[in-house]
Parts: C-alpha cells; sequence; structure tokens
C-alpha cells in the first residue's frame, strides 16, 4: 500500500470515527499538522471526483440560493424530492452533500 492509500484510508477513517481531529491523531499516531496537510489532499480529491459526476447532479438536482425571507441562504433539491436548507454553505461538506446523487 502506497503512503497515499494508506493517508486517504486513514482520513476515511476518521470521517466514520466520530472522534475530533486531536482525539483521531492521537489514537492513529499522526500529528495534526501531518492530519491536515493530507486531509486537506484528500478532501481535494473528493472534491474533484464530485466535480466529475457534476452533469448528472446538474441535471437531476436544483442548487440554488434561498430567498432571504426563508432564513435559509442555500436549498439543495435531491431527485427524489427531499430538500435540504441550508443557512450557510460549507464547502467542506458539498461534496459529501452531493456523494452518490
Amino acid at each position: 500500500m502506497s503512503k497515499t492509500e494508506e493517508m486517504y484510508a486513514l482520513m476515511s477513517a476518521y470521517e466514520s470515527s466520530g472522534q475530533s481531529r486531536q482525539q483521531f491523531c492521537q489514537a492513529s499516531g499522526i500529528s495534526l499538522a501531518k492530519f491536515g496537510y493530507w486531509r486537506s489532499k484528500w478532501l481535494k480529491e473528493q472534491s474533484e471526483s464530485a466535480c466529475q459526476s457534476q452533469p448528472k447532479v446538474q441535471k437531476f438536482m436544483r442548487f440554488a440560493p434561498e430567498p432571504a425571507s426563508t432564513g435559509y441562504g442555500y436549498e439543495i433539491v435531491y431527485p427524489n424530492g427531499i430538500r435540504l436548507r441550508l443557512r450557510q454553505l460549507d464547502l467542506e461538506l458539498l461534496p459529501f452533500l452531493l456523494r452518490d446523487v
């Protein structure tokens, strides 16, 4: 297993761990700095893979600013009709919200 594969596996494990970054790093034996470096690389790759599937997302999904009167900043409408309303947009979360659409 390459270093990249090893670290990406750790990043995936972190996502499902429910631990804080500090707890996860202590348990995994890596520094917070190393974690931050690999997490940013992993998130970038996740974002790029989400962008590759974007034509499918654009075809079946609406993502648009909401009117200010609703109190929400953004709304994602999934193909099955579920509406997710967000007060603010966290770009780190966006690839996960659009995964498997």
